[in-house]
């Protein structure tokens, strides 16, 4: 938010700024903690409030690769290859 800020003062301009506006639950003290808990043991997914989290039914996958072609590097420019 303010990335000219001096790293000395982080922490207090975080917990001015930005914690009266999060979920307690999206205070975590270790990274490393957090990943383990929610990759590795016990792994279950959750939502940031504790609540069971269901995934959206997107639907079906569309295509994002439409037509293929091949690309040669002997095409000739003029009379100078590409």
């Amino acid at each position: 938010m303010q990335p000219a800020m001096h790293w000395s003062i982080l922490k207090d301009k975080h917990a001015e700024l930005v914690t009266p506006h999060n979920h307690p639950n999206l205070n975590q003290k270790s990274m490393l903690g957090y990943l383990f808990e929610t990759y590795i043991y016990p792994g279950t997914r959750i939502n940031y409030d504790g609540s069971e989290y269901k995934a959206l039914n997107e639907g079906v996958d569309e295509p994002w690769f439409y037509e293929e072609r091949e690309t040669h590097s002997d095409v000739t420019f003029g009379d100078k290859y590409l």
